[in-house]
């Protein structure tokens, strides 16, 4: 399967947005969250549920990084896609996939979390977010046609 750069560069500016309008977006709720001291007890919260989202969020898998940098790394990902093909910068090959690959892995992870958790639903901010980083990986992996198509032209039938 190969797909042309227009379609390449469309998916991406797509993604981008999918990524930016994530951000404010509820990851994932939390059910009867509870709150740990520093002494190591745990205390029940009064509120019910706990809404994560871009800016408030973190996913911890290595290290704790916050969730709008997650989705920032994505958001570059697609970026340096653009970037690349437009044969104006030199970016090294290397960076896309290392971005790309940063982005699934670390939202996968936080999905993954919200999945297999039974106090946690996932929200459509995780979802976007997703896609953002998806999109970035899928156009590292598949290759680009390299013979485009051109665009159609009107000819005067007369």
């Amino acid at each position: 399967m190969t797909i042309t750069q227009q379609q390449k560069n469309t998916a991406s500016v797509f993604a981008i947005l999918a990524g930016l309008i994530s951000i404010p977006l509820t990851w994932m709720t939390i059910r009867e969250p509870l709150l740990l001291s520093g002494l190591g007890n745990s205390l029940h919260l009064p509120i019910g549920q706990l809404n994560v989202t871009g800016v408030n969020g973190t996913i911890t898998f290595l290290f704790k990084s916050p969730i709008w940098f997650i989705v920032g790394i994505a958001i570059s990902a697609n970026v340096i896609q653009l970037m690349q093909n437009s044969r104006q910068y030199a970016i090294p090959w290397f960076a896309g996939w290392v971005t790309s690959i940063f982005g699934v892995v670390w939202i996968g992870i936080g999905i993954c979390v919200a999945l297999f958790s039974d106090k946690a639903t996932l929200g459509i901010g995780s979802l976007l977010g997703f896609f953002c980083a998806g999109v970035a990986l899928f156009c590292v992996i598949v290759p680009t046609s390299t013979q485009e198509d051109p665009l159609p032209t009107i000819t005067d039938a007369s």
